[in-house]
């Protein structure tokens, strides 16, 4: 007896399913392998979180500089009293100690 799957086409057979009882089956099979990634991938996004960044936070490039960070625009919002940082404040960051500088200028 062998373990053959319609569905992954094993063997190197290619079956068709003819009558309305195996289309019936191919169909729910097929839908319940798609409802099962779908709850797989609802997991993994459920677990992640986004975390402000704090000013008083320690934030290094990638060579190793430390970035200094400074909130402008995101003053207004605080998290225990520590100013959080928004995009354009991060982007307008300046970065000390980087071995990686182009005229000066990290």
């Amino acid at each position: 007896m062998l373990n053959y799957s319609i569905l992954e086409n094993s063997l190197n057979i290619k079956l068709e399913c003819l009558s309305k009882q195996s289309l019936e089956y191919k169909d729910l099979i097929s839908n319940t392998l798609k409802e099962q990634k779908t709850t797989q991938v609802d997991k993994k996004q459920a677990i992640a979180k986004l975390h402000a960044l704090l000013e008083n936070q320690n934030l290094e490039c990638i060579h190793g500089g430390k970035v200094i960070l400074k909130s402008n625009k995101g003053k207004t919002f605080k998290d225990d009293g520590v100013p959080i940082m928004l995009e354009s404040d991060l982007l307008n960051s300046s970065i000390v100690a980087c071995p990686n500088t182009i005229a000066g200028v990290s």
